[in-house]
């Protein structure tokens, strides 16, 4: 038995043209509010994806975040006094980008993750613990 495999869709494009007509016919009078992008507004803060505000998640959202962003969440609320210098130093990190998700500039949140990026005594101290 032979089983034969034909392309339904001619490219990327056109499946996800399909999904997205679909799930907008699905919703009575045009486009649901959750599949429009997200406008942030004067008490918004920042925002990834299409409008997921982490100003108005919980603190265990804004973990998860920072977390999937590459940070060690397992550091968060630990005491500083036990930790080793690579942990010490990425809990600082930690600390400053949890806050500054919760202001409303990006620029400070991307200077922060530029500067975790090129931290040379980050680096060695995660080199030296084998990190």
């Amino acid at each position: 038995m032979n089983i034969t495999w034909k392309a339904k869709f001619a490219d990327t494009k056109a499946l996800f043209d399909f999904v997205y007509n679909n799930l907008k016919a699905l919703e009575a009078g045009g486009v649901a509010a959750w599949l429009k992008p997200y406008t942030p507004g004067g008490t918004s803060g920042i925002t990834i994806g299409v409008g997921f505000d982490l100003k108005k998640i919980t603190p265990a959202g804004r973990l998860a975040v920072l977390q999937a962003m590459g940070l060690r969440t397992s550091l968060w609320g630990k005491d500083k006094a036990t930790l080793s210098a690579s942990e010490k130093i990425e809990s600082n990190y930690l600390d400053s980008l949890y806050n500054a998700v919760q202001g409303s500039s990006i620029a400070v949140v991307n200077a922060i993750m530029k500067k975790r990026a090129t931290d040379t005594a980050l680096q060695s101290a995660m080199t030296v613990e084998n990190k």
